[in-house]
């Protein structure tokens, strides 16, 4: 069983609700977050990485052990966890990011900066997410499932999909088959939210604190197009959406032959009590 220490947790009461509920708690303290950091730096187009933990703490009311590295070149961003005692104690986050030499990240790094942080108070306001995450390793078929249907960069296709669940799991790995899709849809939902709201902070940074008009930024040849599309992009190339609502369906298939399961099992049981058969 994966344990969350303290220092990478938020007291029940600040996260309880539906999984809908936490993931508003979640954009509720991201919103708050980059609001701190707007308003802390009237000057300059940098931020420290230590005032970028301080507004965790601050947006959370608690401290939370958060780490920052150095994104190498050809690396792009990434949030993760810090597990101690192998893969069963996480203590906390560590934060991935493009960072120059005095440590500290460009604002203009905004959509990577969000993305990430996103992916942070998911897991925070998400506990079960993050215990699955770390706890479900894939086997090698469920691996090349994962990365040459659900992720790979081409048509998605829900038939495929099927036929990769039955060739990977058998009959009686009706909860290993669970615990995949819960683990894939997790994944994807995550990865909306993270890109989801990129582009409302890039434009927050340059209209709030740059001064500058937004639209500007659109032209093709501008500098920040790229990233600027890069969530319709994303949700185009990838069909999010489609891929969640067919994990979706998988699943709620996977838990309706479990239900059935267990029914007929009670009704055997009590046949079996009703002709003696059983004591």
């Amino acid at each position: 069983m994966v344990k969350i220490t303290d220092c990478a947790r938020l007291p029940l009461t600040q996260i309880k609700g539906s999984m809908k509920q936490r993931f508003a708690k979640s954009e509720e303290y991201c919103d708050k977050f980059f609001q701190n950091i707007l308003d802390d730096f009237e000057c300059g187009d940098d931020v420290h990485v230590i005032k970028i933990k301080d507004s965790f703490n601050k947006v959370l009311n608690k401290y939370v052990n958060i780490v920052f590295e150095k994104t190498n070149a050809g690396e792009t961003p990434s949030a993760g966890t810090i597990s101690l005692q192998g893969d069963n104690r996480i203590c906390g986050y560590s934060l991935t990011l493009p960072m120059d030499d005095k440590n500290t990240i460009s604002l203009f790094s905004t959509t990577s900066l969000m993305h990430e942080v996103r992916h942070i108070f998911d897991y925070l306001t998400n506990p079960k997410i993050l215990t699955r995450q770390v706890g479900y390793k894939k086997s090698v078929p469920e691996t090349i499932l994962f990365k040459t249907v659900l992720t790979a960069d081409k048509d998605f296709n829900k038939k495929e999909l099927t036929s990769w669940l039955d060739h990977c799991f058998g009959p009686k790995d009706i909860y290993n088959r669970i615990n995949f899709l819960q683990s894939c849809r997790h994944y994807f939902l995550t990865e909306k939210n993270a890109y989801g709201r990129e582009l409302y902070y890039l434009q927050k940074f340059i209209t709030e604190k740059k001064h500058l008009d937004f639209s500007l930024l659109l032209h093709p040849k501008n500098e920040f197009s790229h990233e600027i599309n890069r969530f319709n992009d994303f949700l185009n190339r990838f069909n999010i959406d489609g891929k969640i609502e067919a994990l979706n369906e998988e699943l709620a298939k996977a838990i309706k032959t479990v239900r059935d399961d267990h029914k007929a099992q009670l009704e055997l049981q009590a046949k079996l009590l009703a002709e003696g058969e059983l004591d």
